[in-house]
């Protein structure tokens, strides 16, 4: 079944988690989101994922342990969002997206055999990808600027240092998406926070090095 290409407003809002594809189950006549909810348990058992968790009321996790070495732990979230029961997946990149989207057909059947209304939108890749520059790449590469200046001012910087830093910086991004993200989301901490531990990350990552380096010269 095709992906229906129409807009939503659940996938409007930039995050840093915006979701390229999104199941969106609606309300028939006689149940509830708390309803639909109550299926997203077995829906998930049923389709092999055996961690769950309730963040909240209205927000369920499930998750999974990768299938291979370079497979990721998948993530699946349902939230309610007004009159529905949004549910997407993190835990993967847009390499992933067949994967994720064949989950979320399987998720969609299983609503709609018990008479829900289910569609899946997207792919959204233009809030995917401004959430992920807004969010995620420009937080990382600035926290490596800032790890390049401290470097330069120590006396330590070699222009191999700037291309080494900046590849981590990269890799980073996409860990990020696939990981740091998804337990910020789990801890529900702010948003602001979560930028705050990136830029500071690689600056302090540093600052505890040079200190060990400065002690163990100092007292050995």
């Amino acid at each position: 079944m095709p992906i229906d290409p129409s807009t939503n407003l659940t996938m409007k809002s930039i995050t840093p988690s915006s979701p390229l594809l999104t199941l969106v189950v609606e309300l028939e006549k006689g149940t509830t989101t708390q309803n639909l909810l109550a299926q997203f348990h077995p829906i998930m058992k049923s389709l092999g994922y055996g961690h769950f968790e309730k963040e909240q009321d209205d927000f369920f996790l499930a998750s999974k342990e990768g299938d291979g070495i370079f497979t990721n732990e998948t993530f699946v979230f349902a939230e309610v969002d007004a009159n529905s029961v949004v549910i997407n997946i993190d835990g993967h990149s847009i390499f992933g997206l067949k994967g994720a989207e064949q989950q979320l057909h399987k998720i969609k059947e299983q609503y709609e055999s018990s008479g829900a209304t289910a569609k899946i939108l997207g792919p959204d890749y233009a809030n995917a990808l401004i959430g992920n520059l807004l969010y995620t790449s420009i937080p990382i590469y600035t926290s490596a600027g800032l790890l390049v200046g401290l470097m330069y001012a120590l006396g330590g910087f070699r222009m191999f240092y700037f291309f080494e830093v900046f590849l981590y910086a990269t890799l980073g991004i996409f860990g990020a998406k696939t990981r740091f993200w998804v337990n910020e989301r789990r801890k529900q901490r702010p948003v602001w926070k979560s930028i705050l531990i990136m830029l500071l990350a690689a600056p302090v990552l540093l600052g505890i090095v040079v200190f060990v380096f400065w002690a163990i010269d100092k007292y050995a």
